[in-house]
């Protein structure tokens, strides 16, 4: 796998935590549906959350209803 085709799955990966977090699931809920480590969901949230226009999760939320529309 070469590093464009790594930095797409991962933030695939980053934007579905965001959006199940969205949805006001837990990081332990999140990390149980998608079958990975509370660690490895936690290390995906402080990712986005480091995002310039994200500083909680309210606002990822409100992100991804802005995008829509």
């Amino acid at each position: 796998m070469n590093v464009v085709s790594l930095t797409r799955q991962r933030a695939h990966r980053e934007r579905l935590v965001a959006a199940l977090a969205a949805d006001g699931r837990t990081n332990a809920q999140v990390a149980a549906e998608l079958h990975v480590t509370l660690h490895t969901v936690k290390s995906q949230m402080r990712s986005v959350l480091r995002k310039p226009e994200i500083d909680s999760r309210w606002q990822i939320d409100r992100s991804r209803h802005l995008t829509v529309m």
